[in-house]
């Protein structure tokens, strides 16, 4: 048997974290996706612009993402409706005008409800109070429904 010379260019070794989960890429954690660069090189050297990209298994829409960011039109299916939500939510485009105001809007409903006291931020919603510990070294998500 030959053994053959082993293409590095493929391997991507060279990324960190920092190049594999930009834009939408790092919307979910899910089980065996693969890096955004891989996806791009194969779409980049088996197509065309405005070509038709089908990923049967989209899983977390690495493939989708990448079609789109490389001018080619794209579709994909998946068994998983967890998948088909996680690529919908990373393909959608938002138009930024609405993202804007709707920002806005949720930032002077939340300083509404927010109080601070002695290093301590308080949320008030309704009759229940919510206490969240502030340290200079950790970081919060607030999940608000309104």
């Amino acid at each position: 048997m030959q053994s053959q010379e082993t293409d590095e260019s493929w391997s991507f070794k060279e990324l960190g974290r920092a190049q594999t989960s930009y834009l939408t890429h790092d919307y979910h954690k899910y089980p065996a996706k693969f890096i955004p660069q891989l996806a791009e090189r194969l779409i980049k050297d088996n197509s065309q612009p405005a070509d038709l990209i089908c990923d049967p298994f989209m899983g977390s829409g690495t493939t989708m993402v990448e079609a789109i960011l490389n001018s080619r039109r794209s579709y994909g299916t998946d068994i998983n409706p967890v998948s088909v939500l996680i690529t919908k939510a990373k393909t959608t485009p938002i138009e930024p005008g609405f993202l804007n105001s709707q920002i806005s809007s949720l930032l002077r409903r939340i300083k509404a409800d927010i109080e601070t006291k002695d290093g301590q931020v308080f949320l008030l919603k309704g009759q229940d109070l919510y206490t969240i510990m502030r340290s200079e070294h950790s970081y919060f998500v607030l999940f608000l429904t309104f």
